[in-house]
C-alpha cells in the first residue's frame, strides 16, 4: 500500500510544483510516500504494519530503545514526532536507546551493516512497546502508518493496494485525532478480489495536524 501525503501553500499545483516539492524548493511544504506490507492477515481487521495485528500509538514520549542481534555497528535512521509533533530523526545503533524523546515513531530504516540487508528483525521501543520493526532481509520498517506534523496540513493524493493472491481483502483507511478523545472515522473502503485497488483524490483529503493516519 503507497500514499502521498504533502503541505502546501500554494493557490494552484502543477506537476513542476510537485517537483519543487521534492527538491526541496518550499520552505513550508515535505512529501511523504508511505508504504506498508503484511504477510498475512485473517478475518479480522489488521493495520498494514510489520508487527502484525492492529498498531498502538505511544501515549508517552520517551526515548526510542532498538534491539536485535545483528553485528556491533549496525545503526537505524528512527524518524517520527517528539513530544510536541514536531518532526525529528536520529541514527541508533542496534542494542542502544538514543537521546531524543518520540511520541511517534512512522519509519525505520538501515543506515549502517556490514553484510548490507539485515539477517533478523530489529525492534524499536518506544513508551514500554514496539512501535516499530524492521523484518529480516527488508532493510526498512513496512508500516502504512503516519501521523502529521505539528504546524502542517496533511494532503492525501492516492491510495493503492494490492493482493500477492487472489483472494478477498477489505482496505479501511482510518484517521484519529490525536486532540479530539482519539477519536477515529473511516475515510475509505475498498474491497478487491485479487485486483490491485489505485484511487486518485482529485481533490486531495486533507487531515489537520497531529492526525494519525493508517491503513
Amino acid at each position: 500500500m503507497s500514499t502521498s501525503l504533502i503541505s502546501f501553500h500554494k493557490d494552484r499545483l502543477t506537476e513542476d510544483t510537485f517537483f519543487d516539492i521534492a527538491r526541496g524548493c518550499y520552505r513550508d511544504a515535505i512529501h511523504f510516500n508511505k508504504f506498508g506490507y503484511i504477510g498475512s492477515v485473517g478475518t479480522s481487521d489488521e493495520t498494514v504494519w510489520d508487527g502484525g495485528g492492529l498498531y498502538s500509538y505511544p501515549t508517552t514520549a520517551t526515548v526510542a530503545s532498538v534491539s536485535g542481534t545483528e553485528p556491533a555497528g549496525t545503526t537505524v535512521n528512527v524518524q517520527g514526532l517528539d513530544q510536541d509533533f514536531n518532526l525529528i530523526d536520529e541514527n541508533i545503533e542496534v542494542g542502544s536507546s538514543g537521546s531524543l524523546t518520540f511520541i511517534r515513531i512512522f519509519r525505520v530504516r538501515l543506515v549502517t551493516h556490514t553484510g548490507g540487508f539485515n539477517t533478523n528483525d530489529i525492534n524499536v521501543t518506544v513508551d514500554g512497546a514496539v512501535r516499530a520493526k524492521i523484518l529480516a532481509g527488508k532493510g526498512q520498517s513496512l508500516m502504512a502508518v503516519l501521523t502529521v506534523p505539528k504546524g502542517y496540513t496533511g494532503y492525501l493524493c492516492q491510495l493503492q493496494g494490492s493482493m500477492e493472491k487472489q483472494k478477498e481483502v477489505l482496505f479501511t483507511l482510518i484517521s484519529k485525532h490525536e486532540t479530539l478523545n482519539g477519536v477515529c472515522n473511516v475515510k475509505g473502503k475498498f474491497g478487491s478480489f485479487g485486483v490491485p485497488v489505485t484511487y486518485d483524490y482529485k481533490i486531495p483529503l486533507a487531515f489537520e495536524e497531529k492526525t494519525d493516519i493508517e491503513v
